[in-house]
Parts: C-alpha cells; structure tokens; sequence
C-alpha cells in the first residue's frame, strides 16, 4: 500500500475529521484540526499525512489554510482519494 513507501511515509497520520451538519459553517472543524495540529507539534512531529475525496472543497479549503499540499492519488472501490502532506518548516542557518 502506498503508506508503506517512503514517499506517503509519516510520523502522523489524520484519519477522520467530522462535524455534524448542525455544526458546519461554526468553525468547529478549524477548531478540531487546529488543536490536532498544535498536538503534533508538541510532540516534534515533522510530517503528517491525510487522505481527502478531491471532490470535498471544505476540507481541501481547510487543510491548504494549514499548508497541506497534494503528493499524490490513490484510487479505492468508491473513487479517488487525494493525498496531502504537512511537512515542518526546516529552519537554515544563514
């Protein structure tokens, strides 16, 4: 599976991020992925993956507003997922 090659490997992997219809448009999901993200960078984590249907323009709206971007495709049985990846920002020395 494509989570076993080095290109889709991650220390984190967001599984599910849901908001009951009565919720959406209230900022709950922002909430849930923030207080996930702020999670993963207090444990050090550097690379955090999630799959998304390409054609749910809410979540892709979202996650691009954390700076996930897209790596890649993977089909299943009920269509296309789209794969995205947020890397931490490397820090140079100048």
């Amino acid at each position: 599976s494509s989570a076993l090659t080095d290109r889709f490997a991650a220390e984190a992997r967001i599984l599910s991020i849901a908001v009951g219809r009565a919720y959406r448009g209230r900022g709950v999901g922002r909430l849930l992925f923030a207080n996930a993200m702020e999670r993963f960078a207090r444990l050090g984590v550097e690379r955090v993956r999630l799959d998304v249907r390409p054609d749910n323009a809410a979540a892709l709206a979202l996650y691009r507003g954390f700076g996930f971007q897209e790596a890649g495709r993977a089909p299943d049985p009920q269509g296309e997922w789209l794969i995205m990846f947020w890397h931490k920002e490397r820090k140079t020395d100048v």
